[in-house]
């Protein structure tokens, strides 16, 4: 998912509180020109939905793209 660039404090904060142990890792980057981010979050499949909606009401600007995991899956 991508983020404005001032969001990512919040997003962060908001993955951490809803998932806790159930937040795998969160990677972070900036996007070509620094006013967006992009972050990977890697979360147990039980939080996915209330996480994603909790995103979409708090960050209407953030862009989704899911990949979800598979187990077994050779990249």
């Amino acid at each position: 998912m991508s983020v404005d660039a001032e969001s990512v404090t919040t997003l962060r904060q908001l993955a951490m509180r809803l998932c806790g142990e159930a937040l795998e890792f969160m990677r972070i980057a900036m996007c070509a020109g620094g006013a967006r981010i992009e972050v990977w979050l890697c979360v147990r499949q039980s939080c996915v939905e209330a996480l994603s909606e909790a995103i979409a009401r708090q960050l209407p600007g953030a862009r989704f793209r899911e990949a979800p995991y598979q187990a077994g899956a050779v990249a």
